[in-house]
């Protein structure tokens, strides 16, 4: 069963997000509302891949990204933020992090981002799903 961790203080894009990868991916969405919350979830859920905001309350998107990798150095992680400034992201993917989305373009790269990393996971999944119908209507 894929299972995905969604990290996220903004309850409204959250919700989005959780929407669509219920919609279309993932048959086991658990949310955390900061990093805090996000490393608790991680340790209980064990999740197989995990979307993650930069900027949030209690503990940041790089503070969590730095104990995740104490658990686990080999769990995809996406981050999610509104910055593109090169210092976040040369971070992130110091951290090694799989993807990093900047927010506002979200929507729209998100389906072929997560096929391609399903695809990695697990090669099957290339017949499955394809990008063309993730946002028929």
């Amino acid at each position: 069963m894929n299972k995905v961790l969604l990290v996220e203080d903004d309850k409204h894009f959250r919700t989005l997000v959780k929407r669509l990868l219920e919609r279309k991916f993932f048959s086991v969405v658990t949310e955390a509302e900061d990093g805090i919350q996000g490393l608790e979830a991680l340790k209980k859920e064990f999740p197989n891949l995990v979307f993650l905001d930069i900027d949030m309350p209690n503990m940041n998107g790089i503070q969590f990204l730095e104990e995740a990798r104490k658990i686990n150095r080999l769990l995809p992680i996406v981050m999610m933020s509104n910055h593109d400034e090169s210092e976040y992201v040369k971070e992130a993917i110091s951290l090694g992090i799989e993807e990093y989305l900047v927010k506002t373009p979200f929507v729209t790269q998100l389906g072929s981002r997560i096929e391609a990393i399903l695809r990695k996971i697990d090669p099957d999944l290339r017949k499955k799903h394809k990008y063309s119908t993730i946002f028929k209507t």
